[in-house]
């Protein structure tokens, strides 16, 4: 049996979760001083959102993201937390397991 992984070549390459129903994300979002508990909330109300907290420090709101798949993931992170006013960074780590 090959269980080699297959060659990943170009600019992009596309993950595509198989074994699971849904894909599941740890999001670190840096905001503006001041806006932390305005974005908190706003974040948290946005579908595929299971939780969303405020934290001190670095970054200021941790969030669990849970979705279909990875273009709702993408849209979600991209389209949605993004684009808020007062968001200046974020990181994105998707559960593998």
């Amino acid at each position: 049996m090959d269980t080699s992984l297959p060659d990943l070549q170009g600019p992009r390459a596309r993950l595509t979760p198989t074994a699971r129903e849904s894909v599941r994300a740890y999001v670190f979002v840096n905001v503006r001083a001041g806006k932390e508990r305005e974005l908190t909330r706003r974040i948290a109300d946005m579908p595929g959102v299971r939780m969303a907290d405020a934290c001190w420090g670095v970054p200021e709101i941790f969030v669990v993201a849970e979705v279909a798949n990875v273009d709702e993931l993408n849209r979600l992170v991209i389209d949605k937390i993004q684009s808020l006013e007062g968001v200046e960074r974020n990181e994105t780590h998707l559960a593998i397991e």
